[in-house]
């Protein structure tokens, strides 16, 4: 074998064991997002500080803050939905969180 060929040769099997001993280690690091995704938060927004309702998918810093700003200014939430009363909380944000907040 010329040993050039040698070299390419040597590249693919390098390759091809890199690429199929990556893959285990992608599936185990995946694991705890997909386990996280799969177990409700379950944060009360008439409690939670702002790092609380960050754990929250699709609140961030801003959000956070004004859910806090509003449930200072008018009470404690009653009802879940009365969240959508917050600015930057919409029908379909709040579709996408309920089932990770509580009172």
């Amino acid at each position: 074998m010329k040993r050039q060929n040698q070299w390419w040769l040597a590249l693919v099997a390098v390759s091809f064991l890199g690429g199929s001993l990556a893959m285990p280690l992608e599936r185990v690091q995946a694991a705890p997002a997909a386990e996280k995704a799969a177990k409700p938060v379950s944060v009360s927004i008439n409690k939670a500080d702002s790092g609380e309702l960050e754990t929250v998918r699709g609140i961030g810093p801003a959000l956070a803050e004004r859910i806090i700003q509003y449930r200072e200014a008018n009470g404690r939430f009653e009802r879940l939905d009365d969240l959508v009363r917050v600015p930057g909380i919409g029908q379909g944000k709040f579709e996408r969180i309920k089932e990770e907040i509580t009172l």
